[in-house]
């Protein structure tokens, strides 16, 4: 009986001290618990931190490539021979310059000079040029009023921040760069592609009937845009245009002839006719030019002279 009594005992203070085990447990459970919580938010702050802070990290990397890219794109060595000559303003500060009037501006690089026009007033000064490197000093500009000039304050101050250069050629036309010193472009000026026609020329094709007349001839003086020549007997002289927003373009202008009474008038008309439609140039070969009109129709073939 004894012996029963105690095992119940026994068996009682095992339960209580279980019970109070398994409490002791929950209690533990529930910090643990509450302390994983804890740590799971402070780990999803510090996730949504690092989230916070990846487009700013991805927007420095993107902007570095670009830097770097418009580095290499400026450092291209540029020489004398390529930068001399004339060359027309096409966009400055990314506005697209427009109107009969073109600024433009020509290099003289024997003596490092530059003048050109704002579209209204005469530019003028010295230019430095080394590697890709370019700069404007000891500028001058005539003090015109001028009602219609919109680019010419934007021009001159281009080229007060110029600071490095670049030549790119695309198709048929050269393009020059101009960059400020962060690198951003500040102008483009166009060379047009013309020079070629320079000299002496024979007619060899009228309207696609060709010809063999060693008198026919034509002079193209591209620096100083003019046009001489002889139309069978008649003399011919006049101006050239080149447009600056075409490529290939050449027209000719103001076209005056002697008045002498030829024998074959009809096709010195055509050739004077030919001459008024012109609106382009292409070039066939180094010694045969075709003269065509705004279609691209062929109106007269030249075959170029050399002179001894």
């Amino acid at each position: 009986m004894k012996f029963m009594t105690l095992s119940v005992v026994l068996a009682s203070a095992l339960v209580l001290s279980s019970c109070g085990i398994f409490k002791k447990s929950t209690k533990e459970v529930a910090a643990d618990q509450s302390s994983a919580k804890v740590e799971t938010v402070a780990q999803t702050e510090t996730s949504k931190s690092k989230s916070f802070w990846k487009p700013k990290k991805k927007t420095i990397k993107i902007d570095a490539s670009q830097a770097v890219k418009t580095t290499q794109e400026v450092a291209v060595t540029v020489t004398p021979e390529e930068i001399e000559g004339e060359w027309t303003v096409s966009t400055v500060n990314g506005e697209k310059v427009t109107g009969d009037e073109r600024p433009f501006i020509y290099f003289e690089t024997a003596q490092s000079r530059f003048y050109g026009n704002g579209g209204c007033n005469v530019i003028n000064g010295n230019f430095g040029l080394d590697g890709n490197k370019l700069v404007f000093t000891d500028m001058l500009s005539s003090m015109r009023m001028c009602e219609n000039a919109p680019y010419e304050y934007q021009i001159n101050y281009a080229l007060s921040q110029a600071a490095t250069c670049k030549i790119v050629q695309k198709g048929n036309e050269t393009y020059l760069s101009i960059f400020d010193k962060a690198k951003t472009k500040i102008m483009e000026l166009r060379k047009h592609n013309m020079d070629y026609l320079s000299g002496v020329w024979q007619i060899v094709g009228v309207s696609g009937e060709e010809c063999d007349d060693e008198a026919l001839k034509l002079v193209f003086d591209i620096p100083e845009m003019r046009l001489h020549g002889n139309v069978g007997c008649n003399i011919v002289n006049g101006l050239l245009l080149i447009d600056a927003d075409k490529s290939n373009s050449i027209q000719f202008m103001q076209l005056i002839t002697t008045m002498k009474a030829c024998p074959d008038q009809e096709r010195e008309m055509a050739i004077l006719i030919a001459l008024e439609e012109v609106e382009q140039a292409k070039l066939v070969s180094e010694e045969v030019v075709v003269l065509a009109d705004k279609k691209g129709k062929e109106l007269l073939k030249l075959r170029k002279i050399e002179v001894k």
